[in-house]
């Protein structure tokens, strides 16, 4: 199965330009592992979501909102064929090969860890949840494994900043997750490539500017590969939902 992103929660446009790494040197983040929590998030109102018999087949588009409700709508006509409800401002999600649908949101009204709940294509009730202890907003699926990523822009585990966030990586998108915590710089969104490299978009290691950098398949952070000036292009508008196509 396919996927794609349609949309953001927040936009902030800026043209790559190819950069010599080997004057660029990210600190490196440390991993290690956290244990799982409650796999169920009791204020999460599910039972009122809602999904028409024929949204589990053809193309979805899921769009959250915030209301605390993702709408789910036909890919093709832009009709209305279900919402899922009861979270706590939902921000990132993703899809895996099989069509199934991973939302992130705050785990409780305090903010101050996240789930990750599991949805099957065209489904009404989570069929998992994980449990995050940042701040969930970006997600992604490696499309060669399996594997889960997720991306805290905060996360008060961190050692060195809380504020300099966190990426979180479930095996097989399931079980705890193993953490990464940079020292100097602080974690955006991020995203798989078709061969299982993690990129990751940082900032703050270098004034005025945002960098993308990869965290290699064997799990080791490498060097950048891109430098993206922020004040080349910047869209102003902030549209208030964020959009993916299951397929």
């Amino acid at each position: 199965m396919n996927q794609g992103f349609i949309g953001a929660l927040c936009l902030s446009v800026a043209f790559a330009m190819l950069a010599g790494c080997g004057a660029l040197q990210l600190p490196i983040a440390t991993s290690v592992a956290v244990q799982q929590t409650s796999a169920i998030a009791t204020h999460a109102e599910h039972s009122k979501s809602w999904m028409l018999p024929s949204a589990k087949t053809g193309d979805l588009l899921y769009v959250s909102s915030s209301d605390g409700s993702v709408y789910v709508y036909r890919y093709l006509n832009r009709q209305l064929v279900g919402a899922l409800s009861g979270f706590i401002k939902p921000l990132g999600e993703c899809v895996d090969r099989s069509g199934n649908v991973f939302i992130t949101a705050y785990s409780s009204v305090t903010e101050t860890s996240s789930s990750i709940y599991e949805y099957a294509h065209g489904g009404s009730s989570p069929i998992a949840t994980l449990s995050d202890p940042g701040h969930a907003f970006g997600c992604s699926i490696d499309p060669s494994t399996g594997n889960l990523a997720v991306a805290n822009p905060y996360d008060p585990a961190n050692p060195y900043n809380v504020a300099y966030g966190s990426v979180a990586i479930y095996q097989g998108a399931s079980g705890s997750p193993a953490m990464y915590y940079p020292s100097d710089f602080g974690i955006a969104m991020c995203g798989y490539d078709t061969k299982g490299n993690l990129y990751v978009t940082v900032y703050g290691s270098q004034p005025g500017v945002a960098q993308l950098a990869r965290l290699a398949t064997n799990g080791s952070p490498s060097s950048c590969l891109a430098s993206m000036r922020q004040s080349m292009v910047t869209v102003t508008s902030r549209p208030a939902s964020n959009g993916m196509v299951s397929k």
